[in-house]
């Protein structure tokens, strides 16, 4: 029971518990409304369709945990649709052109970002990092 009240109070606990209450609110509520909600093929759809959100969740806690930040996650992430899009619309194979959106233009664009946010010149107006 200990464990139970330290793990309630933890930090940052109560507005993840909050959204957590919140969103088993609105999904019970549009369940009753259509009980289609709750069928299987409805929350495959809807896991299939979070999962991109949770790869680039867990791919920016990395960075945050590691006490830094990366605001281009966004565009690094539409840019290498559109390179991909690309790829394939001109005849390449679609495994052929993820492999080479993965491999060697994401690979080149963090290592060129990596680069500029650990020397500093990616952020504007910051001389010095201590």
């Amino acid at each position: 029971m200990d464990k139970l009240k330290r793990f309630f109070k933890a930090r940052g606990m109560a507005p993840a518990l909050t959204a957590f209450a919140g969103f088993l609110v609105i999904y019970t509520a549009f369940g009753i409304i259509n009980p289609m909600v709750f069928s299987s093929n409805n929350i495959m759809n809807l896991l299939r369709s979070m999962s991109k959100y949770l790869l680039i969740g867990i791919g920016q806690s990395y960075v945050l945990i590691t006490g830094n930040i990366d605001l281009s996650i966004g565009s690094v992430v539409g840019m290498s649709a559109m390179i991909s899009a690309t790829l394939m619309s001109k005849g390449m194979f679609v495994l052929l052109a993820i492999l080479v959106t993965i491999g060697i233009i994401l690979l080149v664009i963090g290592l060129i970002l990596a680069i500029l946010g650990h020397t500093g010149h990616a952020y504007a107006g910051r001389r010095h990092w201590f």
